[in-house]
């Protein structure tokens, strides 16, 4: 818990908080998140959110590197990274948009699926090579990524 963690509770008191925030006893943290999540506003819970997994990556920096930050420092880096955010979500087209699309199922295309039965490692190579003709299609110029979790695939491509 966060009333374990030493340097985290440095880290809250940085902020602002008061030990009440995190004095009461929850099962799971998630519990507490919930919590916070009715009493904080969306930047505030933003700011926490970013303090607790620079808090995380500290923790995993000091248990599998054994080099551990000053709670000031952990506090800066969580405060430069909410300000990057939000100039960032200011310049450019937030990832996440605020506007709810409506959206609903539309039947596909005709042709947009092939009709018979094929083994797994035959259905993965005839979507591999629909994949390179979208491609082509679109005209694609420069380098292309193609993912794939089918082994033998990326084995045989990597062979020839």
């Amino acid at each position: 818990s966060i009333n374990d963690c030493i340097t985290s509770r440095e880290v809250l008191s940085i902020q602002g908080w008061d030990t009440s925030t995190t004095s009461r006893q929850y099962d799971c943290c998630i519990d507490w998140l919930e919590d916070m999540m009715r009493v904080l506003d969306k930047k505030a819970m933003a700011n926490l959110m970013t303090i607790l997994w620079n808090s995380w990556n500290n923790r995993n920096n000091f248990i599998f590197r054994g080099k551990e930050e000053e709670a000031t420092v952990i506090w800066e880096r969580a405060s430069t990274l909410n300000k990057d955010f939000r100039i960032c979500n200011l310049l450019k087209e937030p990832l996440l948009s605020p506007n709810i699309a409506v959206k609903k199922w539309e039947k596909p295309v005709v042709g947009g699926f092939i009709e018979t039965r094929v083994s797994v490692h035959e259905a993965e190579c005839m979507a591999f090579e629909k994949s390179i003709q979208l491609a082509g299609q679109l005209n694609i110029k420069g380098n292309v990524i193609f993912e794939t979790d089918h082994a033998s695939l990326v084995n045989k491509l990597r062979n020839n």
